[in-house]
């Protein structure tokens, strides 16, 4: 799947991409003026991810608690 092909919808704010094989996920937020940055914002195992388009903040390691990637 190309990520970046979901920046061309116009209604989209954020795109999350949640890493399968580590803890770590990268968030692409839309700028002022409708822009998309050069570069996703990385998270790594202890950060919280915050998605302000929905008022919506989660530690990153919810993402993996029943799988095998799951952290104490």
């Amino acid at each position: 799947m190309n990520v970046w092909s979901y920046l061309t919808i116009s209604g989209v704010a954020e795109v999350l991409v949640v890493d399968g094989t580590m803890a770590a996920a990268e968030l692409i937020t839309r700028e002022a003026g409708g822009h998309w940055p050069a570069e996703p914002v990385r998270f790594g195992p202890d950060d919280t991810i915050t998605l302000k388009s929905i008022d919506f903040a989660v530690p990153l390691r919810s993402f993996y608690r029943t799988t095998v990637l799951a952290m104490p």
